[in-house]
């Protein structure tokens, strides 16, 4: 079907998912040219478990854990597709989900990274992400989560702001352009600050309604856990900071400290440090991020008015919070809640 794909699947201690999410890759209607599996110095027997039961595999051992970022790297410097596809080892991918993929780049070359549906592994009716938006408020969220999946499989591909990388498509060339997954996120948020690097690139992302994969959410860190919340709050900064034009930051400065705001306030109602230490934390990082963002944004090629068609409405921290209560209660644990991978 033309070009080559390396699957990259990133684990840290997942022997629990490592079966089924490994057994689903070699299922695939249309096999991967070549499956990595990265393994973050885990602990329990998961780089023996590959040795011994998926010898096809290339293993990857970095010998310490990376990270969802460092990991994914690694992978992508020994892979040697057009495409590179990143699964979050807790992910189980549809049949077709490698050829849908694949039939999708070679139909529409102008876009960079392709997005896979993820419905929820408890639900699979009910969609974790259809892609990633980022809010003018700053807010970085999945699409569509917890709607119906039955109408969305139905529609045909659409441009989306860019992909969550637990079940994504990147093209090689792109990658060569922008660069790799900023290692100094280790989880959380690195793929957003991808494709939004890659979009003032002017790169563009598909998103493949029909191929899908299930996912465990947060079953690595734990949804609700203060590691997930630190490195939301963290990165969220480092993103808007190295990210967001000066002209957008102007004009949406108010909304986005607002939305701090109300963050830190619930932070200090409900006890939880770790929200107030992230976002400080990467405020004493400026001078760093203000080199990077000095190259990021001289490297851009879109225009103001082109990045702000892709900024979608916020939707308010009352109603982010509502959100994840209702979720909660739709749910089956250990998959509640509303934040990004």
């Amino acid at each position: 079907m033309g070009d080559r794909i390396s699957v990259i699947v990133v684990n840290w201690n997942g022997l629990e998912f490592l079966p089924d999410c490994l057994s689903s890759l070699e299922r695939q209607e249309y096999p991967a040219d070549e499956i990595i599996v990265v393994d973050n110095g885990s602990r329990d027997g998961s780089a023996d478990y590959v040795r011994e039961h998926h010898p096809g595999a290339i293993l990857v051992e970095t010998g310490r854990n990376l990270g969802f970022a460092g990991g994914a790297n690694a992978g992508i410097r020994q892979a040697h597709g057009d495409l590179i596809a990143t699964i979050n080892n807790d992910m189980v991918l549809s049949p077709q989900w490698i050829k849908q993929m694949v039939l999708a780049a070679g139909a529409y070359p102008a876009f960079g990274m392709i997005a896979s549906t993820i419905t929820f592994s408890s639900r699979p009716d009910i969609i974790a992400s259809a892609g990633i938006e980022v809010r003018r408020d700053g807010v970085i969220t999945d699409r569509l989560i917890g709607q119906a999946y039955g109408e969305l499989a139905k529609q045909n591909p659409y441009e989306v702001f860019g992909p969550s990388a637990g079940a994504a498509v990147y093209r090689r060339k792109m990658l060569d352009d922008v660069g790799l997954f900023d290692e100094s996120y280790f989880a959380y948020l690195e793929d957003a600050d991808l494709a939004w690097r890659a979009r003032l690139r002017g790169r563009r992302c598909l998103l493949i309604p029909n191929a899908f994969a299930t996912h465990r959410y947060s079953a690595t860190s734990g949804q609700e856990s203060p590691f997930k919340s630190y490195h939301l709050a963290r990165n969220r900064v480092r993103t808007i900071f190295k990210d967001m034009p000066a002209h957008s930051l102007v004009r949406h400065g108010p909304s986005i400290l607002l939305y701090d705001m109300g963050a830190i306030a619930y932070a200090l109602a409900t006890h939880r440090v770790e929200i107030i230490r992230g976002r400080i934390d990467a405020l004493r990082e400026a001078p760093a991020l203000l080199r990077t963002r000095t190259r990021i944004q001289r490297a851009r090629k879109i225009t103001n008015a082109e990045f702000e068609r892709l900024l979608a409405a916020p939707a308010g921290l009352a109603r982010n919070y509502g959100d994840r209560k209702w979720l909660n209660k739709l749910l089956v644990e250990p998959e509640p809640g509303l934040s990004r991978r």
